[in-house]
């Protein structure tokens, strides 16, 4: 079973939430919430509100204990943006937009289907290994005669 979370229109830049989370998607989830928390960076509260709900709702509808939890989906996505103006020279506005972003956190309890799973393609990258590592022959140079080329 899953539990979900979706945080939409976060007034923060898609770029400034995903730079988080190109290093969390990999942790544990209760890993990853000590990590947010002794963060500097702004958009590392919100991240972590948004895996806390995930992690909150998956206690409270279906029972996921916290030993077996991997985040199955955590993505950022571009939100809407707001047109604004600056100030530009001779009296024209220079426009640039304000971003926004939605977070969506999905979060699994591993079961022994799933761990099954993983075991068949741990067993299939094993067997690629294998293959792509064997020596191929060396390429036979061929000798074109001249008359043979006419």
């Amino acid at each position: 079973m899953e539990s979900k979370a979706i945080i939409k229109h976060v007034r923060i830049s898609p770029i400034k939430l995903r730079t988080l989370v190109d290093g969390i998607k990999v942790m544990h989830p209760q890993t990853a919430l000590d990590r947010l928390s002794f963060s500097q960076k702004r958009s590392a509260k919100v991240l972590y509100k948004a895996i806390k709900s995930a992690v909150d709702n998956g206690k409270n509808k279906i029972d996921l204990q916290n030993s077996s939890v991997y985040f199955k989906k955590l993505s950022i996505d571009e939100g809407a943006f707001l047109k604004r103006s600056r100030a530009g020279s001779k009296g024209t506005g220079k426009p640039y937009k304000r971003k926004s972003s939605h977070i969506t956190v999905i979060i699994e309890q591993r079961t022994t289907t799933n761990i099954a799973q993983l075991s068949k393609t741990e067993q299939k990258t094993k067997k690629t290994e294998k293959i792509s590592t064997k020596k191929s022959e060396p390429m036979k140079k061929k000798i074109i005669n001249k008359q043979t080329a006419k």
